[in-house]
């Protein structure tokens, strides 16, 4: 018989001798409710902490499946560890390599030796394009069951423990991050009722952007990009967008067209819409952001699209 259950017994028996047994039910429920109420204030209210942190192995990107073993010691208060995340940088600071792992029955107290940097286990994986050198842990993210969360930088995680690893690549890398050469709106002005042929659906919108891609000594090319375009009644908060994205069809490029685009919504408001930003990513993970002047940023998307640098929605 558990604690609780033998105490509120012994405590009904003595208040039913002292009260009568009608009294008695009615002070035993107060007490058992006020128990109850204790047990439930139990919540845990305090995140995992990390106790220890070994990085092991070494990488030589010039070989297929390369991958090292960190071994991580977590421990929660009450509910349990859930989920923790580790991200390791390029002495650039450029590219990254990232683990993520849902632990299935959580425990106040895990030990995980985990695989990071090959596939299925990280993504992205390391990669013939990245930048040899000492590459460090930069951040981990540790969550419990009841959503409590803690995260380390890199200077605490190496306190904490080896943090680091050396990884080979005498074949050339890219940490350059690709440039927008110019663009086209190829829908700058596009009707809203007006579906492709054989649909009831909403018509799209596109640009092509002409990009180009620089190494060290090897160029991995363009890999995706996201266009922001926001309505000039929406504000500097964006209230109404478009969102044009794509992906490359090929890798290793030093310059390419990349073909971006979305299908506007049914309910898509009218008017025109301007250029609010510009995500450009490569295939070894380098990104170049452009933010409008028009909000804030300091490119002038006009230079870039000379033929016109918005779309126009009409009914």
């Amino acid at each position: 018989m558990k604690m609780e259950e033998f105490t509120m017994r012994q405590t009904a028996r003595t208040l039913s001798r002292a009260l009568g047994p009608i009294a008695a039910a009615v002070a035993a429920s107060a007490i058992c409710g006020a128990q109850a109420q204790g047990l439930v204030a139990k919540v845990d209210s305090q995140p995992p902490f990390l106790k220890t942190i070994s990085t092991n192995g070494s990488v030589n990107v010039q070989f297929p499946d390369q991958s090292i073993q960190v071994d991580l010691n977590i421990a929660d208060d009450l509910s349990g560890v859930r989920e923790y995340t580790i991200e390791f940088e390029s002495p650039s600071g450029t590219q990254h390599i990232t683990r993520t792992k849902l632990v299935a029955a959580p425990a106040v107290h895990v030990t995980p030796s985990l695989t990071v940097g090959s596939l299925p286990n990280s993504d992205p994986d390391f990669t013939v394009f990245d930048q040899p050198g000492t590459w460090q842990a930069v951040r981990l993210t540790v969550k419990d069951v009841a959503g409590n969360e803690r995260s380390y930088n890199g200077a605490n995680l190496a306190s904490l423990g080896s943090t680091t690893f050396f990884l080979t690549n005498n074949g050339g890398y890219d940490i350059v991050a690709p440039t927008l050469a110019s663009g086209t709106i190829n829908t700058p002005i596009i009707s809203r009722s007006r579906p492709p042929k054989g649909t009831n659906q909403p018509p799209f919108v596109s640009a092509g952007l002409s990009i180009t891609d620089a190494g060290n000594g090897r160029i991995s090319g363009t890999w995706s990009a996201s266009f922001r375009f926001c309505h000039v009644d929406g504000g500097n908060n964006c209230d109404d967008e478009l969102i044009l994205q794509g992906e490359s069809l090929r890798k290793a490029l030093q310059a390419n067209t990349l073909s971006v685009g979305t299908q506007m919504r049914a309910n898509q408001t009218l008017g025109q819409y301007v250029i609010y930003s510009l995500d450009i990513d490569d295939i070894a993970g380098n990104q170049r952001s452009y933010l409008s002047t028009a909000f804030g940023g300091s490119t002038n998307f006009a230079t870039f699209f000379p033929t016109g640098a918005t779309i126009f929605i009409n009914q």
